[in-house]
């Protein structure tokens, strides 16, 4: 896809819900969340629901009933089998209605706090045309190489994921057209990560402004 046309989807489409969060609209309305833990007061509802693993800064039960209707699709990792209507594991592929939905791994190559073995995902979602890469929390890029999304959003907080440095190199073997750091900025020390690496990393790029500003549901 031409790198205009994915910034316009970018600008147009795409909202940074604070940490690994995503509202994505497809070109027919549809609302697409991916590990929504924080929303604004007045939440589109839901289409799609996507989670990545179970952690509280991923999975917020509380945001995920505000934003669930009757046929809102929750596609969900094993441990969260009970909110999900479809499970998905690692190296699976589906279509649901209109977006075809692939799951890579996703965990921490010292086995903590993510071992593979729980088998915890990102998701490359296809719709509209556009191939859109979500990395969850991850460390390992091993699996991303030469993927070529339209957009990648990589985790780089550190520890739990990609530091800006690790990430820079990940980012060069995914190859999307553009690359989109998150989950950041909830801890203090990460709240430059993401300017860091958009000023290391030589391909496209793009920092997002957090939309909500850490509004959080609560109970």
């Amino acid at each position: 896809m031409d790198v205009q046309e994915v910034r316009k989807f970018l600008a147009d489409r795409v909202q940074w819900l604070g940490q690994s969060g995503l509202l994505i609209t497809t070109a027919g309305g549809k609302t697409i969340y991916i590990d929504p833990s924080f929303l604004s007061a007045n939440p589109l509802p839901a289409d799609y629901v996507f989670l990545t693993h179970s952690h509280g800064d991923h999975y917020n039960p509380q945001a995920l009933r505000k934003i669930r209707k009757p046929e809102t699709h929750v596609v969900a990792p094993k441990d969260l089998a009970t909110v999900a209507t479809r499970v998905m594991a690692v190296g699976e592929e589906t279509v649901i209605d209109e977006v075809t939905v692939e799951t890579f791994p996703a965990y921490n190559r010292r086995g903590f706090p993510h071992s593979r073995s729980k088998d915890w995902v990102g998701y490359l979602l296809s719709f509209d045309g556009f191939r859109i890469y979500h990395g969850g929390d991850t460390d390992s890029g091993t699996e991303l190489v030469g993927m070529k999304p339209d957009l990648a959003f990589l985790p780089i907080a550190g520890f739990v994921s990609f530091g800006v440095k690790a990430g820079v190199e990940v980012a060069r073997g995914l190859g999307a057209t553009i690359t989109v750091p998150i989950h950041y900025g909830l801890l203090p020390w990460t709240r430059k990560n993401g300017e860091k690496f958009v000023q290391t990393y030589p391909e496209e790029s793009v920092l997002l402004r957090n939309a909500l500003k850490g509004s959080r549901v609560s109970p």
